[in-house]
């Protein structure tokens, strides 16, 4: 893998939703490749593609017994967001010379692959959306994840070690009470979680999507918002929240991604930051500017 993009965009278009087709799966899948790659020349990238290539027919309707994905904000896109992240961070990680096991970067990628699979229905699920789902979603995600992985010829051990990263993304779930199976596995822990975050909130579609989020809690009856507006005014303040959880629980391990972009792409800095820093400012402006007209901002995706 070249140490730079073969061709960059000039210095005043450089965003992340440049580098990547977010909107392509398999373009997603090629890079993390490239990336598992560069660390280990000849790694063997088959147990994730083989997994990406499972659940992509799990989102989309084609996994035996499983309903098609049915929800907007925890939909695929969502996942690869998740899975790009987790690459960047365990190449940045590896390019600031922290060792890591490589059977723990294929579970990690692997479990960042699961980490919302308990959306998905079951085919004998008939009501609703997967979103009613959403205070389960992780203890079902699990469920179908040590089903999979045992089919697909994973020992018990390698089940813990994913199920603990899985358990990472949990707000409700301190790190602590994680059982870990070793340090690596750890670390591989707190990468996801801290990738289901920034993927997420560094998106350019993330305020959009939020009205998608809305709509799944308010399927699952959670109560905490009575509309979409006050959703997105609390996003600031979650995404507080966020920073500390980052700096603190997850040990500060995103700033890993500044050793990837300038390892890959030779980038000096951290895109995703970058990226949820313009997405919350955008989101100050026009709260501030026109509260009750807050749609009119909300143009660069329309609703499935």
């Amino acid at each position: 893998m070249p140490q730079t993009a073969t061709k960059q965009p000039g210095n005043n278009e450089i965003h992340l939703s440049t580098l990547v087709a977010m909107d392509k799966p398999l373009s997603v899948l090629g890079e993390v490749k490239t990336i598992i790659l560069a660390m280990a020349p000849g790694a063997d990238v088959n147990p994730v593609e083989t997994t990406f290539h499972d659940i992509v027919k799990l989102f989309s309707g084609r996994y035996p017994g499983y309903r098609k994905c049915n929800t907007y904000y925890h939909d695929l896109g969502h996942t690869t967001d998740t899975l790009l992240a987790m690459a960047r961070l365990i190449h940045g990680a590896h390019a600031g010379g922290i060792a890591l096991e490589a059977r723990d970067i294929t579970l990690g990628l692997i479990a960042a692959l699961m980490h919302d699979v308990g959306y998905i229905q079951q085919v004998s699920e008939k009501k609703g959306t997967g979103a009613q789902h959403v205070l389960v979603h992780i203890s079902r995600g699990i469920a179908f994840m040590r089903t999979y992985l045992k089919k697909n010829g994973y020992s018990a051990y390698d089940y813990r070690k994913c199920r603990a990263a899985v358990l990472c993304t949990d707000l409700n779930t301190p790190i602590p009470a994680i059982r870990f199976e070793t340090r690596s596995n750890a670390r591989m822990g707190k990468m996801l979680a801290a990738a289901d975050l920034i993927g997420q909130t560094a998106d350019r579609c993330y305020l959009e999507k939020l009205r998608f989020l809305y709509q799944e809690f308010r399927e699952a009856n959670v109560r905490k918002y009575h509309s979409e507006l006050e959703l997105l005014q609390d996003s600031l303040q979650f995404n507080k929240h966020m920073k500390t959880r980052l700096a603190h629980d997850l040990g500060g391990v995103d700033h890993f991604l500044t050793g990837h972009f300038k390892t890959r792409w030779g980038i000096d800095k951290n895109l995703y930051h970058e990226s949820i820093h313009n997405n919350l400012n955008y989101l100050k402006y026009f709260l501030e500017k026109d509260p009750e007209h807050y749609t009119r901002f909300l143009n660069r995706m329309k609703a499935p």
